[in-house]
């Protein structure tokens, strides 16, 4: 199987994701610089995952960034160090991945 990137002890295969990964391909780098620095938890969805019926137990990794004017992604702590004129730019852009527990499927999200 070919690893995407690994949080902590969490591996991604591309094999096991959800979606058309090729949709991702501008924030899968983004997500391999980062991952030394995350972290996941572990949370409870309403009702059973949609990949396997089996749980509602999936871990989650969040992260909170922005785009600025160049569609560039700065991170949380990045842009809290940019100047005041320099914020008024940028747009909200929260990366979450949810991986499901029993079955290992993870799925990407793009809050804006």
């Amino acid at each position: 199987m070919k690893k995407i990137f690994e949080i902590k002890d969490l591996k991604f295969y591309e094999e096991e994701f959800l979606d058309n990964i090729e949709d991702y391909d501008d924030v899968i780098p983004i997500i391999q610089e980062l991952s030394l620095e995350l972290n996941y938890e572990e949370i409870e969805t309403v009702g059973n995952n949609d990949c396997c019926n089996m749980t509602n137990k999936n871990y989650i990794v969040e992260i909170p960034g922005f785009l600025d004017k160049e569609d560039n992604f700065i991170t949380k702590d990045e842009a809290e160090k940019l100047t005041e004129e320099s914020e008024m730019s940028l747009s909200l852009f929260v990366i979450r991945i949810y991986k499901c527990r029993e079955c290992n499927k993870w799925i990407i999200d793009i809050l804006e």
